[in-house]
């Protein structure tokens, strides 16, 4: 196989599971994202995938990332839990918003 760590396996099949339940559920009027810490390795299941994977080079800019991700009118972003512990606002302001779903991942 083309990947060499079981995290990348995981990582393959939560991609492929996620791609086709939001396809079916959204259709075309969907855009996902990734957004991962720029230390941190792997990410290359979603690029092979063609999913964008934004990085960021301090944790603390998530929030940031996640709001420019909404403007440039993402449906759905996806963290790691770690990157997530980071943020102020995926509860208190992300919570109950329609228009964007934030899924973290193990």
């Amino acid at each position: 196989m083309w990947f060499k760590k079981e995290d990348d396996q995981n990582l393959l099949l939560f991609c492929i599971d996620f791609y086709i339940i939001t396809k079916i559920i959204l259709g075309d009027n969907m855009k996902i994202s990734f957004i991962k810490y720029e230390n941190e390795p792997g990410y290359n299941v979603p690029q092979i995938l063609g999913m964008n994977v934004e990085k960021i080079k301090e944790p603390e800019d998530i929030d940031k990332k996640i709001e420019e991700l909404k403007q440039q009118e993402y449906t759905t972003i996806i963290i790691s839990n770690e990157l997530a512990s980071f943020s102020e606002n995926i509860v208190s302001k992300y919570k109950y918003d329609s228009s964007l779903n934030i899924v973290i991942m193990p």
